[in-house]
């Protein structure tokens, strides 16, 4: 049993590590956001950016999916 929540400990941790790391990239990438908004970047050059902004959203949605999943 002990090797069994051992893994689920590890597979939470390391997906805990990986939302982390999106979330810091979205932190990253903020003021460009707001650059945008302030109308400082213009659509075309802001569409790149909000794009992987987007896909880096969708993957952190998968991983607390998978959060869940592990809890369980």
């Amino acid at each position: 049993m002990d090797n069994f929540d051992e893994e689920k400990s590890y597979r939470f941790q390391e997906t805990m590590n990986k939302i982390n790391i999106y979330k810091s990239l979205l932190i990253d990438t903020d003021y460009k956001a707001m650059k945008h908004s302030e109308g400082l970047f213009s659509e075309e050059e802001y569409a790149p950016i909000k794009e992987q902004r987007e896909e880096w959203r969708a993957e952190i949605n998968r991983l607390e999916e998978e959060l869940k999943e592990i809890q369980e």
